[in-house]
């Protein structure tokens, strides 16, 4: 187990205490930070000769030692990705903020046991936990999840984890011209348009600057990580509303397109109540895909400038939390 840090709350020496009341554990390794300077801690190691601690490993160490182990507690943190990366079932929580977004990350991909928040944890609390996962059949489930993430493409999937609990939206300016331009131009957007011809800048500069002041226009630039990184626009319509978006080509493959069209309509229905419509291409499987996650209904086929389409439509008490 490692809490990293100072261990402000001194969860190592209360996880200790509880292993050692578990009487099929059979060794304990504790690894500390610099800054823990935990009396208790070294107060359990002199009683018991289960429990091994350890200082300021580096990482082939650290790896070697995680190899060695069968089940792990971790908080919420960096060390997480390297324990599931060894593959081994973990009791993970969090106690800090900055823990919560990868807590609710690898949650709900269900690779680690569910701590939740540490701060007031107990031993009796630790102790029921891992009694839990030693006593428990979940354990092999763990590691198959873990296996499916975890992979030589761990760098683009965290990267994308992290991209999804970063979205926010804004309204389109005038600077953001050219960024819109450039995603609108891409081949694969001009593919699944109903327009494919390239969009000439002089067109597109006209067209631009009406649309982020029309009144029946909701234009968003989507924001991840702070970062522009795609477009989501409603034509509000007298009865419904039609949706556009365009994920930017250096988001794609994250699974970005649901988030966006979850967000972006929570920001729709705060001020227009009318239903919103999309209309697809029907060899577009990728894009019709996202908005059935999205909570988007099949309503109808229909022919859209010559090319056979689906129409999906989604109502406001259908949205997302």
């Amino acid at each position: 187990m490692c809490f990293g840090g100072a261990d402000q709350f001194d969860l190592s020496s209360k996880a200790a205490q509880a292993l050692l009341r578990i009487e099929s554990i059979e060794t304990i390794h504790v690894v500390l930070g610099g800054a823990n300077k935990s009396t208790t801690l070294n107060a359990i190691q002199t009683e018991s000769k289960k429990i091994n601690i350890h200082r300021n490993l580096d990482e082939k160490s650290l790896c070697q030692l995680m190899k060695q182990c069968h089940i792990a507690i971790a908080p919420s943190s960096t060390i997480l990705y390297e324990i599931c990366s060894v593959k081994m079932p973990v009791l993970s929580g969090y106690y800090v903020e900055n823990q919560k977004n990868i807590y609710q990350g690898l949650s709900d991909h269900k690779v680690i046991v569910q701590g939740g928040n540490f701060e007031h944890y107990s031993v009796a609390d630790f102790e029921n936990q891992i009694e839990q996962i030693v006593e428990g059949n979940q354990i092999s489930k763990y590691v198959e999840n873990q296996q499916k993430l975890f992979t030589g493409e761990s760098k683009k999937f965290f990267l994308a984890l992290v991209n999804r609990l970063s979205v926010s939206f804004r309204r389109a300016e005038e600077k953001d011209l050219m960024d819109v331009y450039d995603w609108s131009n891409d081949p694969d957007v001009r593919v699944n348009s109903y327009d494919s011809n390239p969009i000439k800048l002089e067109d597109h500069t006209r067209w631009f600057l009406k649309k982020i002041k029309d009144p029946n226009s909701i234009f968003l630039i989507a924001l991840v990580n702070d970062k522009p990184g795609g477009i989501v626009r409603f034509e509000v319509g007298e009865n419904h509303s039609v949706i556009g978006i365009v994920v930017a080509k250096e988001f794609r493959g994250q699974k970005l397109a649901k988030k966006f069209l979850e967000q972006s309509a929570k920001y729709y229905f705060e001020t227009v109540d009318k239903p919103i419509l999309a209309y697809i291409k029907k060899e577009n499987k990728a894009s019709e895909a996202s908005f059935k996650k999205s909570g988007y209904k099949y309503v109808k086929d229909e022919m859209i400038k010559e090319y056979l389409s689906f129409a999906y439509k989604l109502e406001k008490e259908y949205v997302k939390e």
